[in-house]
C-alpha cells in the first residue's frame, strides 16, 4: 500500500511539475514596432487573443496575423534574428533551449538571422523546410502551397518536402518551392519586392525602435535635454506633416516687438498632400505709435516670398526633400559647427526665405543635406550657404564618416534689417568666412540595455584677418 501511495504521489508530482512548465512559456522576443491591425494568437486557451502593441512581449509558440495595411517588426530577446510580417500573414515562432522554428502560415515575411544565434533554426511552410544560417531573406507564401524564396545576403539550403530534395541557394537568387514538387531557381527582381527592404535602418537589429515612426526630426529637441542622436541618423530640416487637403488657420492679438506694442491679424491658408506642401503667412502688423517701423512693406519679389512659411516637396520614400521659406534645427555632424540652424530669428522685423534639399540612396546608407539661409543674400552676394554629406560604410565595419562646408559670402548682408542709417549702408561693407568640419560615428558595442559608441569631430573656421584674443 505505502508503494501505490508513493508511486501515486510521484505521478501527481510530475504532472504538476509538467503543468507548471507548460504553463510558463518562455518569453523569446519583443514587438519593437507595428503597423495597422495586429494580432496576438496564444497557444494558452485562458490568454485571449490580443491585438499587438510596441514593447509586447512574444512567447514561445505565439500566433502573429496581421491584417491589410499592417506590419509587425520583431525582435528575439538574443539580438540574433529579427522577423518582419508582412500584410496579411500569419507566423508560428517557437522556441527552445536548442531550436528556433519559425511557422509561416501564409503570407509574406522578412528574416535576418545573425551569426550570434547558437539554435539550430529553420523555417517551416507546407511545402518546404529551410535551414538558417547567417542570413537574409524575404519570401511569400500562398495558401495553396507555394513557396517563394528571395535570398538578398549570403546562402541558403532549402528541402522541398515533395521531392525530397535540397537545394543550396546562393544570395541574388529566388527559389520557387511548390506543394506538387516544382522545386527551380531564377535570378531575384529587386524592383518587385517590398520598398522597406531598402531601408537599412528598419531592417537593423540595434535599434530600439522603428525609425519608421520613432523620427528624431520629430523631437522638439533642444540642446539642454541630454539626448543623444548618435545611431539615430544626422539632425535635418523635418519632413512637413499635416492633414491632406487645403485648411486655414486665423489669429489676432496684440504683441510687444523689441520696446514697440504692434496689433497682429494673421491669416495662414495652407493646403497639403502626401507629397506636396504649402503655407503661407498673410500677416500684418498695426503700429500702436507713430515712430513704430512698417512691417508690413512689399518691395520686390523677395518680400512676397517672405510670406511663404514652406513650400516642400518629397519623394514617395522620403529619401529626396527639397523646401523653401522658412528652415529651422539645422546640424551638421555632432553640431560643433553648425547646430540648430535657423533663419527666423527675429521675425517679423527680419524675414527670410531660405532654401533646404535632403537627399539620400535606397539604403540611406549616403546622406546630403544642403541649405542657404536668405535667397535675397545670396542674389546679391551674401548669405550662409552650408552642405554636408555622410556616408555608412558596412555594417560589417559600421563607421559613419561626414564632412560638411559653410561659407559666409558677406557677414554684412543683412546689415539692413537693424540699421537704417544711408551713410554706413553706401559704405558696402564685406566680409566672408569658411569653415570646414569632419566627424565620425563608430557603432561599438551593443546589447540589450545600452549601447556604446565612439564619437568625434574637426572643425577649422579661415577669417580673413588675423584676430587676436587676450585673457
Amino acid at each position: 500500500m505505502k508503494k501505490k501511495y508513493i508511486y501515486n504521489y510521484i505521478i501527481v508530482t510530475l504532472l504538476i511539475l509538467l503543468q507548471y512548465m507548460w504553463a510558463n512559456t518562455p518569453a523569446i522576443g519583443s514587438i519593437f514596432s507595428t503597423s495597422g491591425f495586429v494580432q496576438i494568437i496564444s497557444t494558452d486557451r485562458d490568454v485571449p487573443p490580443s491585438q499587438a502593441v510596441n514593447g509586447r512581449t512574444i512567447y514561445s509558440d505565439d500566433i502573429i496575423r496581421t491584417a491589410k495595411d499592417s506590419f509587425c517588426k520583431i525582435i528575439y530577446n538574443d539580438r540574433a534574428t529579427l522577423v518582419i510580417v508582412d500584410p496579411f500573414s500569419e507566423v508560428k515562432l517557437s522556441d527552445s533551449q536548442l531550436s528556433r522554428n519559425i511557422h509561416l502560415h501564409f503570407g509574406g515575411m522578412y528574416l535576418k538571422n545573425s551569426r550570434a544565434n547558437r539554435k539550430k533554426s529553420f523555417i517551416f511552410t507546407k511545402s518546404s523546410q529551410i535551414k538558417l544560417k547567417p542570413v537574409e531573406l524575404w519570401m511569400e507564401v500562398s495558401e495553396e502551397g507555394g513557396d517563394e524564396v528571395h535570398i538578398i545576403k549570403h546562402d541558403l539550403e532549402v528541402f522541398n518536402l515533395q521531392q525530397n530534395k535540397k537545394m543550396i541557394v546562393v544570395a541574388g537568387n529566388a527559389v520557387y518551392s511548390y506543394k506538387d514538387g516544382f522545386f527551380e531557381t531564377i535570378e531575384s527582381n529587386y524592383d518587385e519586392l517590398p520598398s522597406y527592404l531598402f531601408n537599412s535602418q528598419l531592417l537593423s537589429l540595434h535599434d530600439k525602435k522603428n525609425p519608421e515612426e520613432f523620427k528624431i526630426q520629430e523631437i522638439n529637441y533642444r540642446s539642454h535635454d541630454l539626448i543623444p542622436l548618435f545611431g539615430l541618423g544626422r539632425w535635418r530640416e523635418k519632413t512637413i506633416i499635416e492633414p491632406t487637403g487645403f485648411g486655414l488657420d486665423l489669429l489676432v492679438g496684440k504683441m510687444d516687438i523689441g520696446s514697440e506694442a504692434y496689433s497682429k491679424i494673421g491669416i495662414y491658408p495652407q493646403y497639403n498632400t502626401r507629397n506636396f506642401n504649402l503655407k503661407i503667412n498673410l500677416d500684418g502688423y498695426l503700429a500702436s505709435g507713430n515712430s513704430s517701423d512698417s512691417l508690413n512693406q512689399i518691395d520686390d519679389i523677395y518680400d512676397i516670398l517672405d510670406h511663404v512659411s514652406y513650400l516642400q516637396y518629397s519623394s514617395e520614400h522620403r529619401n529626396f526633400l527639397v523646401q523653401l521659406g522658412s528652415i529651422d534645427g539645422i546640424s551638421f555632424g555632432h553640431g560643433n559647427l553648425v547646430k540648430e540652424y535657423s533663419n527666423t530669428l527675429d521675425y517679423p522685423r527680419s524675414k527670410k526665405t531660405g532654401a533646404y534639399m535632403f537627399l539620400t540612396t535606397d539604403a540611406r546608407n549616403f546622406t546630403v543635406d544642403l541649405f542657404t539661409a536668405s535667397l535675397r543674400d545670396f542674389n546679391e552676394g551674401g548669405g550662409v550657404v552650408g552642405i554636408h554629406a555622410s556616408m555608412f560604410l558596412s555594417e560589417y565595419f559600421p563607421l559613419t564618416i561626414g564632412f560638411g562646408f559653410v561659407r559666409d559670402f558677406n557677414q554684412f548682408a543683412s546689415i539692413r534689417d537693424f540699421i537704417s542709417d544711408g551713410d554706413i549702408l553706401n559704405k558696402n561693407f564685406s566680409r566672408g568666412i569658411t569653415a570646414w568640419e569632419m566627424d565620425f560615428t563608430m557603432d561599438a558595442f551593443h546589447t540589450f540595455l545600452f549601447d556604446v559608441y565612439a564619437y568625434g569631430e574637426l572643425v577649422g573656421i579661415w577669417f580673413p584677418e588675423t584676430h587676436y584674443y587676450v585673457r
